[in-house]
């Protein structure tokens, strides 16, 4: 009997030794049933040793050389913390920047955000990054924590996964896939649901349903329809096509709106909801402005520029409160519905990117992504973090400062 107990001692310490001499990597499962990776197992006596199977995948050659990263543990991507600068802006809107830096640079433009929980997700030329408001970590899946392509183009919410779509390549991208990301066990797998099949919930085609394009920009779910805004140019320099489809979600059946319901364009991109029940729709262009429909008239109405003369048109909006938000590709501009005034937050003013490519929106702060991009790729990029209560005391000086500007002029 003593002899057993020795023998099953020497064996444990064996298995454990194993995983745990310099440079091994072990993968091993807790009481949970969660799969971690590292060096120090919990489970020792459970552990695997797999440093033969990920040896090759810690060089990363195609955008970062030879950086090394911290080994991905607990669930989470490749810790690049050290690659993003903070900066605190101070007035006349106060918000904080996190800025993008070398190797990270010049490939990594941050194109979409998604919100969930803790973090916001953000879908980039390199993969798929996390940002944990939690303790403003980041971190990045890629080929090495085994995201099936080098491109991650967008990203919506499947129930409680994200669905990403993918593709190979950064600059020429070839090979679309949709994937679905279970972000608890950190497991990609290839979606049964496409894309676009996700984010609006469920199939919508010209051929079943009455959607006026089959090319859908983007979808809002509200008042228990699904809006779906699409935009084409056919046939010429200034053929645009387009609009906003209303529709049932059972039947697919509903309203179309066009130019000729009064939109301001007919290339119809973004579209969010407001609180005092209207709906916004960007062109685009700056100069394109906005339509908004009003709930209870069901008309639309075009908003070109604000009270103090801010183009409002733009790419993507978002709403909070009493203000819409809109990435354009030069600035954000954030509009007041109530006194009708508009700030822009520029690169000048710190923004760490020109064009706004993403806006998301939590119960305490916006956020923003925007990249500079050339010939030769991102020069810049980042992320802004906006406290919407900083909103209400920015619009009150600069109503402040309007009121004496007529006084002055009715002098």
């Amino acid at each position: 009997m003593q002899n057993k107990l020795i023998i099953c001692l020497l064996c444990l310490v064996t298995s454990y030794w194993s995983c745990n001499a310099l440079g091994d990597i072990c993968r091993w499962v807790d009481d949970e049933g969660h799969t971690h990776y590292g060096d120090k197992p919990s489970r020792a006596d459970k552990a695997e040793d797999i440093t033969e199977q990920v040896e090759d995948r810690n060089v990363y050659t195609s955008v970062i050389g030879t950086t090394s990263f911290t080994p991905y543990t607990n669930n989470h991507g490749l810790d690049v913390t050290k690659y993003f600068t903070r900066e605190d802006h101070g007035t006349p809107l106060p918000f904080t920047s996190y800025s993008l830096q070398a190797p990270l640079l010049p490939d990594a433009r941050l194109l979409k955000m998604l919100h969930r929980e803790d973090s916001i997700w953000i879908a980039c030329d390199i993969g798929l990054l996390q940002f944990s408001k939690l303790d403003e970590q980041w971190y990045l899946y890629d080929r090495r924590t085994k995201l099936p392509g080098d491109t991650v183009n967008d990203l919506t919410l499947d129930g409680n996964r994200l669905l990403l779509k993918i593709y190979d390549g950064k600059h020429t991208l070839t090979n679309l896939q949709h994937i679905s990301f279970d972000v608890e066990r950190n497991q990609f797998e290839t979606s049964r649901k496409t894309f676009d099949q996700a984010r609006a919930g469920g199939s919508y085609t010209v051929r079943n349903s009455d959607i006026l394009s089959n090319t859908v920009f983007n979808v809002l779910h509200y008042e228990g329809k699904v809006w779906l805004t699409t935009g084409a140019l056919k046939g010429g320099t200034d053929n645009w096509t387009g609009g906003v489809s209303v529709l049932k979600p059972l039947t697919k059946r509903g309203k179309q709106y066009t130019v000729r319901d009064g939109l301001s364009h007919p290339y119809c991109y973004d579209i969010t909801a407001s609180e005092n029940n209207s709906v916004w729709v960007t062109h685009w262009k700056p100069e394109r402005g906005l339509s908004v429909l009003n709930k209870y008239s069901r008309k639309w109405n075009q908003l070109k520029t604000s009270r103090n003369d801010v183009e409002l048109g733009g790419v993507t909006i978002a709403a909070a409160g009493h203000y819409i938000l809109i990435g354009q590709q030069r600035a954000l501009v954030i509009y007041d519905k109530r006194s009708g005034l508009a700030f822009e937050l520029d690169e000048a003013s710190g923004m760490p990117g020109r064009i706004v490519s993403d806006i998301t929106v939590d119960d305490e702060y916006i956020w923003v992504s925007a990249y500079t991009y050339t010939n030769k790729g991102s020069s810049r990029g980042g992320l802004v973090k906006i406290a919407r209560s900083e909103l209400g005391g920015l619009f009150e000086r600069m109503n402040d400062e309007e009121k004496e500007l007529d006084l002055d002029i009715n002098q």
